[in-house]
C-alpha cells in the first residue's frame, strides 16, 4: 500500500510539474510538438496517479492526493531557476527519471500481482517518456527539426542513442518506496 502511495504522490508531482511548466511565458515559443507531448504526458501522470491511488484503497490504505515531499523538495528548488525550455526539459526529465528507476524497484518488492502489473506498465511509459525528452533536449537548438515526422536527413548521428544512453535502466535516482506514503 505505501509503495502505491509513493508511486502516486510521484504521479501527483508530475501534474503539478508539468502544469507549472507549461504555464511559463517562455514555453509559448517551443515547437508545437513539444507543448503537446508535454499536455498529453501531464495527462498520462494524472490517469497513472489515479491508478496507484485505486490499487492503494483496493489494499486498503487511504489514496494519496499530494506530491512526494522529498522529492517536491528538488523540483522546487529547480524550478526557481528555470529560464529556457531547455531548463524545463531537464527538470521533468529529472522527475521521470525518478519515477521510472523508482517504478523499477517497486515492480521487484512487491508481492500483490496486480499491484505488479500496474507499477511495471507505468514503468514503461515513464522510460519512454524520459526518452523522447532526451531527444527533444537533444533537438531544441535546432527547434525546426521537432516536427512530426522529422526530417531524418537532418537529425543529428546523437539523435539515434540519446533516448536509450544505456542498456539497462538505473536505479541510483529512485526514490524510497516509502517516501510518499500517507503519513
Amino acid at each position: 500500500m505505501q509503495i502505491m502511495q509513493t508511486a502516486a504522490s510521484i504521479e501527483n508531482l508530475a501534474v503539478s510539474t508539468y502544469t507549472a511548466a507549461l504555464g511559463l511565458p517562455f514555453m509559448a515559443a517551443v515547437p508545437p510538438l513539444v507543448k503537446n507531448f508535454m499536455t498529453k504526458t501531464q495527462d498520462q501522470h494524472a490517469q497513472q496517479a489515479r491508478a496507484f491511488n485505486a490499487t492503494a484503497t483496493r489494499l486498503g490504505g487511504p489514496a494519496q492526493n499530494g506530491p512526494d515531499p522529498e522529492l517536491k523538495k528538488i523540483i522546487d528548488q529547480r524550478q526557481a531557476g528555470l529560464r529556457a525550455p531547455g531548463d524545463v526539459v531537464d527538470l521533468v526529465l529529472t522527475l521521470e527519471t525518478a519515477a521510472a528507476q523508482t517504478y523499477v524497484e517497486a515492480t521487484a518488492t512487491l508481492n500483490d500481482v496486480e499491484a505488479r502489473k500496474i507499477v511495471a506498465s507505468v514503468l514503461g511509459v515513464q522510460a519512454q517518456h524520459a526518452a523522447v525528452l532526451a531527444i527533444i533536449k537533444l533537438l531544441l537548438a535546432t527547434p525546426d527539426l521537432l516536427v512530426a515526422p522529422p526530417p531524418a536527413s537532418r537529425l543529428p548521428a546523437a539523435a539515434g542513442n540519446a533516448s536509450f544512453p544505456d542498456a539497462f535502466l538505473k536505479t541510483d535516482q529512485a526514490r524510497p518506496l516509502d517516501e510518499g506514503a500517507v503519513k
